[in-house]
């Protein structure tokens, strides 16, 4: 969901115990409420892209899964017109 010409951010870092892989764009972002229904697979509300494109959600409540029965999380941030953050946390081997 990002604009042509956008930017995708890719970063790691050492928390000690833990690694924290973070993802971010200059998109279209979400609103409070979207990002509340974003892991819920009974709440899911599908939104439109920058090209149009749509999305069903049951990728993230998938990864979101994974995460948790890895002994992970995953939180996400954003904001309308701004873009969003996923962050995803992993104990460190």
């Amino acid at each position: 969901f990002s604009y042509p010409q956008g930017t995708i951010t890719v970063d790691a870092k050492s928390l000690g115990s833990e690694v924290e892989i973070s993802i971010a764009d200059n998109g279209i972002g979400m609103s409070q409420e979207r990002m509340q229904t974003l892991f819920s697979i009974d709440r899911r509300m599908s939104l439109e892209g920058t090209n149009r494109e749509k999305g069903a959600g049951l990728a993230l409540i998938m990864c979101k899964e994974f995460m948790e029965n890895n002994g992970g999380r995953i939180v996400v941030d954003s904001m309308p017109n701004r873009g969003t953050t996923f962050r995803l946390t992993l104990k460190a081997a």
